[in-house]
């Protein structure tokens, strides 16, 4: 899976996470450093950071959450629980050094469902 759309270096700008975040429609990219996951960015650390006097070119490891939901392995139910529980709209697969495997979105989960009516 290319997930490029859904990450951005650590020495990445704020704007340039507010862009991919409008581009991926998933309020949030994924940070790393080198191959590793090492935070999440949202559309509400970006908001803070404005309203708090921050301006869109801080570097985006100024801004990151380093405590994050992610798998180790690409189970759809988990991936669906931890977004419902935490409200999130992507759960990274990483390995035991986090390095990203895989990505789970919430429209890969709306493909994924079956309603009965």
């Amino acid at each position: 899976m290319d997930t490029e759309l859904y990450t951005i270096s650590k020495s990445a700008t704020v704007l340039e996470a507010a862009d991919k975040i409008q581009r991926n429609h998933l309020r949030c990219v994924m940070v790393l450093e080198g191959e590793k996951v090492v935070g999440v960015c949202s559309q509400g650390d970006i908001l803070r950071l404005l309203l708090n006097g921050g301006n869109v070119y801080t570097i985006i490891d100024k801004v990151l959450k380093p405590s994050f939901v992610f798998l180790k392995e690409k189970d759809w139910n988990k991936a669906f629980l931890l977004m419902k529980q935490h409200g999130i709209t992507l759960v990274p697969i990483l390995d035991n050094e986090f390095r990203l495997l895989d990505v789970i979105t919430m429209p890969m989960i709306f493909e994924k469902v079956t309603f009965n009516p």
